[in-house]
């Protein structure tokens, strides 16, 4: 599938599945590599599910994605469902100095975490990025309260 589908797919889809992320509390989304040189962070107090925030550092190099990426979100955290692609804002994809972040769940790994509310999992994502030499595996958390 090229990267034009893909984003078409991207949203086409995030309006019909931001239902998890949605609403008037935050969501928070924390993963951190098994050696610890890359961290995500990502934020949404958007009632429609968008990233208020987003920073995935490597090494101690921080990238701010949000404001300066759009991202695109699919999300079904019960359905064990979560991918997200930020592009960075007025650069097309094929430029050399794109830049572009995928971030997906592997949907086996989900885990509920007890005892933080019914919308707290655990689980393990892959970042794939043109900017990162390999593909880094992220053991994450997932929180939101309604």
């Amino acid at each position: 599938m090229n990267m034009n589908r893909l984003i078409l797919a991207f949203l086409l889809t995030t309006f019909l599945s931001l239902s998890c992320l949605a609403g008037d509390k935050e969501s928070v989304i924390s993963g951190q590599s098994e050696a610890g040189k890359v961290k995500l962070l990502i934020k949404s107090t958007n009632a429609d599910g968008r990233p208020s925030s987003a920073d995935l550092i490597v090494l101690s190099d921080t990238v701010r994605l949000i404001p300066e990426f759009e991202a695109y979100t699919i999300a079904d955290m019960p359905n064990h469902l979560f991918t997200i692609f930020f592009k960075q804002r007025d650069i097309p994809l094929e430029a050399p100095e794109s830049r572009q972040f995928q971030i997906w769940a592997i949907p086996s790994s989900f885990v509920k975490m007890e005892g933080h509310g019914e919308n707290s999992w655990r689980f393990t994502a892959k970042v794939k990025s043109n900017v990162l030499a390999e593909v880094v595996k992220l053991e994450c958390t997932y929180t939101y309260s309604r």
